[in-house]
This record gives C-alpha cells, structure tokens and sequence, in this order.
C-alpha cells in the first residue's frame, strides 16, 4: 500500500505537511467516515466538514485510533495533528500508545499545553527519547482535553518520521 513502517492500511493516507511525509488520517473524504476512530471516555465522534469533532461530556475525556496499527518505531518518532478546542476549559493533552498485549500507562504517553481557540494549532510529540516508544505501536489513545466539557476539530493525526 506504499505506506512504509505501517503495517496494513487502517484508513491511511501519506500526505506531506511542511515538508515531512506523514502516515496518518486527513479525515477529509466523507466516504472514509471516521476512519476507524472511536469514541472512549467521555466523548462522542462524528464528521464536521473535512475533520474529526470531539464533544467532550466529561471529565478524563479520550477517543481510540483504529486497533491494530503496526505502526514501526523504527520508522515513525513522533505523532503530529492539528487540532482545534473550544470551551474545554483544560491546559494540557495527551497521547497514549501501546504495543500488542499492553495497556495505556503514564510511561507509554507525551503530554502538551493546549492551545485553546477556534483556530487550529498544529501539536507534534517527540517520542524518539521515550524508552518505551519500541517495536510495533498497536494503537494511540488521545486525550483530547484535561477540561470536562466543549469540542475538538481535529484536520489530521498522524505519524511522523
């Protein structure tokens, strides 16, 4: 499928942003759907135009990448989306990633201060110096928020070499 480092396919697609190559999800073909993701905790998943909304109704707000991704981090260091918020009321995100057999876990995660705001704001976790960031990442889980309520638009998540 053209797609190094990943394997199957999962709803991806490479794109180029800023001059990286990245494997991941647009979310800009209505035909795609979700793409594979899932709400979690506290969440609700559907289509706003050409990007994943989030509604959060809740505290400890998360939603899942599709399952099954060997994704390998070998080839992929960080994770890279745009998203926007509004009305969350949190400071911070999170993404957590596991292996097969794993759960998420604190030491399995990158954390960065949200930007709230109507505008998007591009975010990029460095995993490269994270000694559990090896092997085959199975799935991603992202915490959209630290905040109990309000939305997330998000244009594209994805893996970046």
């Amino acid at each position: 499928d053209g797609l190094d480092g990943i394997a199957g396919n999962h709803g991806l697609s490479r794109a180029i942003y800023e001059g990286c190559v990245l494997n991941g999800w647009e979310f800009n073909s209505p035909a795609d759907g979700l793409s594979g993701w899932r709400q979690g905790n506290n969440t609700t998943v559907s289509r706003s135009g050409d990007a994943l909304r989030i509604d959060v109704s809740g505290g400890d707000p998360w939603v899942y990448s599709p399952a099954a991704l060997g994704v390998d981090t070998r080839v992929y260091k960080r994770i890279r989306f745009r998203m926007a918020t509004d009305g969350t009321g949190g400071t911070l995100l999170q993404v957590f990633f596991r292996r097969a057999g794993e759960g998420y876990a604190e030491s399995r995660s990158g954390v960065a201060t949200l930007v709230a705001g109507t505008e998007p704001n591009e975010y990029v976790l460095d995993f490269s110096a994270n000694a559990e960031w090896t092997g085959l990442i199975e799935e991603v889980r992202f915490d959209i928020t630290d905040g109990a309520s309000g939305f997330a638009i998000v244009d594209y998540f994805a893996f970046d070499a």
